[in-house]
């Protein structure tokens, strides 16, 4: 990974080296994919980029995690299938008390028995609490940039100057010339989807998040039981 992107850092590197580099003459079908990069592909991938950000804020900030319509019904599901094993583990101890089986005596599992049906029938509420206590940590670094986040990613990106960038801007300024111009669209496009590439690799960790921390939570009631 480090060495491919090493490569494009050296090309880039290269990209910006002194005039006498691009001294050769540019041909005129590079000048019109140049154009094109310009004023379509670029502009085109940063209002891409302004978008997962609007949905990156809004994913990081979801907390309503254990009132999901599919944890609340998966829940009361594996909830039951639960409960179901509760009457197993009574038999069990009913043929460990006739039979003078002391690990299976109901003196000494009665208790963690009624202990855990408990927790299993609360296991939602118990998992919601932890998954509380750790978005307490995940909010605060939300609050800082959600209020201004488009603002704030726009300047740190450049997108407001990407999506500005054209020949026709550059057109007339002293020193400037076409093969200029190529490049600095190849720069642009290249920042665009490094960009694009890095807040979409962000916004499916935390959608991966979200859907984790649904199937725990449905899954929580086996969890207790398995204790």
């Amino acid at each position: 990974f480090w060495r491919k992107w090493g490569m494009i850092s050296l090309f880039l590197l290269l990209a910006l080296a002194p005039r006498a580099v691009w001294a050769v003459e540019v041909p005129e079908f590079i000048n019109s994919l140049a154009t094109l990069v310009l004023e379509n592909v670029v502009p085109l991938l940063g209002k891409l980029l302004v978008t997962l950000v609007a949905i990156l804020i809004k994913i990081s900030g979801y907390s309503d995690f254990v009132n999901s319509l599919a944890v609340v019904n998966g829940w009361v599901i594996v909830r039951d299938v639960a409960n179901m094993f509760f009457i197993i583990v009574l038999l069990i101890i009913a043929f460990g008390t006739i039979l003078g089986q002391e690990e299976y005596h109901y003196k000494k599992l009665l208790p963690k028995l009624l202990i855990m049906a408990v927790i299993v029938n609360f296991s939602r509420t118990i998992v919601g609490v932890m998954i509380d206590a750790a978005q307490v940590i995940m909010l605060t670094f939300v609050n800082g940039y959600s209020a201004a986040a488009g603002g704030n990613f726009a300047s740190i990106f450049q997108i407001n100057n990407l999506l500005t960038y054209s020949a026709d801007n550059c057109a007339g300024q002293s020193g400037i010339d076409q093969t200029q111009v190529f490049v600095g669209s190849l720069l642009a496009l290249a920042l665009v989807v490094v960009s694009l590439i890095t807040v979409a690799v962000i916004l499916a960790v935390l959608a991966l998040r979200v859907v984790m921390l649904w199937i725990l939570t449905i899954l929580s009631p086996l969890a207790f039981l398995a204790g």
